[in-house]
C-alpha cells in the first residue's frame, strides 16, 4: 500500500482532492493534511488554488477580516512550497477539477500505483458555492502566476 500526503492552503479544495485520491487509488493511504507549511517537505504534493477563490472563501468560511494578514498566510504557505517542493508535485486546483483525469494519471505516474477505472464526470465539483465576496490578492496573484509558469516547464 502506498501513502501520499497533500498540503493546501484551506479552502483550496483539501477535502475533493483526498476523496479524489481515495477513490482513485484504492491502495493508497492519503495522510491528513495540516494546513502548516512548517511541515511541508519534499515528500508532499502541494494543493494549489487560484488566491483569488482560496483565501476569499477562508476570509468568508472564517469570518475573517483581515485581508492583509490572510494573503500574507497565503503567501508564506506557498512560497514554503516553492522552495521545498518540485513542481512535479503540485497539484492545480483548476487542473483537478477541469482536466481530472489527466491530473490523477500525472499523480499515478509519480507514486508508480494504477488509478482504478473511474467515470470522472460524475464527481461533484462543486461541493461548496462560490457565492461569497471575492476580493483581489495582488501580491498572491503574482506568486500564483509564477507557480503556474514553474508547473509549465
Amino acid at each position: 500500500m502506498g501513502r501520499i500526503t497533500v498540503e493546501g492552503f484551506p479552502r483550496s479544495g483539501n477535502f475533493f482532492c483526498d476523496d479524489l485520491l481515495k477513490q482513485s487509488f484504492l491502495d493508497l493511504e492519503v495522510g491528513k493534511f495540516t494546513h502548516n507549511c512548517s511541515l511541508i517537505t519534499d515528500k508532499h504534493f502541494i494543493l494549489i488554488r487560484d488566491p483569488h477563490y482560496s483565501i476569499s472563501s477562508f476570509m468568508n468560511f472564517f469570518d475573517e477580516t483581515d485581508k492583509d494578514a490572510s494573503e500574507r498566510w497565503w503567501l508564506r504557505f506557498y512560497n514554503t512550497a516553492l522552495e521545498k517542493t518540485n513542481p512535479e508535485r503540485w497539484i492545480f486546483f483548476d487542473d483537478l477539477t477541469n482536466k481530472t483525469e489527466e491530473t490523477v494519471n500525472q499523480i499515478a505516474q509519480l507514486i508508480e500505483l494504477e488509478p482504478a477505472k473511474i467515470d470522472y464526470t460524475k464527481l461533484n465539483k462543486n461541493a461548496t458555492p462560490e457565492s461569497y465576496p471575492l476580493y483581489l490578492f495582488d501580491k498572491a496573484q503574482e506568486l500564483y502566476k509564477t507557480l503556474k509558469e514553474k508547473a509549465e516547464k
